[in-house]
């Protein structure tokens, strides 16, 4: 039981990292001015 509880409590912390670095990425990728301007100022 115990090694089960411990299994579970790895899977979430992993979920929610992977979570966090997805919000991170798709915000990095919904607003790249605020994020130090990436390739529109370039291309402009």
């Amino acid at each position: 039981m115990n090694h089960l509880d411990s299994f579970v409590s790895i899977f979430l912390q992993s979920s929610l990292l992977l979570s966090a670095m997805h919000i991170n990425v798709t915000a990095l990728f919904l607003n790249p001015q605020e994020t130090g301007s990436f390739p529109n100022k370039k291309q402009q």
